[in-house]
């Protein structure tokens, strides 16, 4: 079932769609963070609905919402955006009747670099799959460190995330952890977005069977 729903966030609300599928969720589910609000990025966006959908079709509990500050979200974006991150994992796991440790983190841009600021800090995932992180302007060398499997999406032709940067950093990550590049996609993956869900999915499966 497909939903928008309201994540209360003590004095305001983020604005999200939820789908939870009948019967048994696979495991893990996803939340998915959207690109930099500030350069028009929201749940809206082209990557984020066409993962929401790739993994929804594919049987995943799946959330995706507007951090605060954005579309009909509460708040002030700029600080806080992790705990966004957090609240919307909470609600997908209960929803969906999974541990929140069964509930992967899958950011888009700024969103990745949010999502793995939720594990560099101890969130419990089920995996980060970073869809190209702005590793030419951020540092998330610190993914080295955390738990969870480390996964990261980016196309060949994306300066922002530049396919040396991204194999360096999983070259530093330990096992299990896993790096797609998509031909001829640059930072936007216009008509790329069925291709990033299935990479999506198939990191999915890999972090499930990491933890059997």
């Amino acid at each position: 079932m497909r939903r928008g729903i309201w994540i209360p966030m003590g004095d305001f609300r983020l604005e999200a769609e939820i789908h939870v599928p009948g019967g048994t969720p696979r495991a893990p589910g996803a939340v998915i963070a959207h690109p930099h609000p500030r350069y028009g990025g929201d749940m809206d966006n082209n990557v984020v609905r066409g993962l929401f959908e790739g993994l929804a079709e594919r049987g995943r509990a799946v959330l995706r919402f507007n951090f605060r500050g954005v579309g009909k979200s509460g708040g002030s974006d700029g600080e806080g955006e992790s705990e966004d991150i957090e609240a919307a994992r909470e609600v997908v796991s209960k929803a969906a009747g999974l541990a929140p440790r069964d509930v992967a983190i899958a950011g888009y841009s700024f969103g990745a670099a949010m999502g793995a600021a939720c594990v560099v800090g101890g969130a419990e995932a089920a995996a980060w799959i970073g869809i190209a992180p702005p590793l030419a302007f951020a540092d998330l060398s610190a993914l080295a460190r955390c738990a969870c499997p480390v996964y990261l999406i980016c196309g060949d032709a994306d300066d922002t995330c530049p396919v040396r940067l991204a194999e360096e950093l999983i070259e530093r990550c330990a096992p299990p952890k896993g790096l797609a590049i998509v031909p001829g996609a640059d930072h936007f993956f216009q008509g790329f977005e069925q291709a990033v869900a299935a990479q999506a999915e198939f990191f999915l499966v890999e972090a499930a069977r990491a933890v059997v």
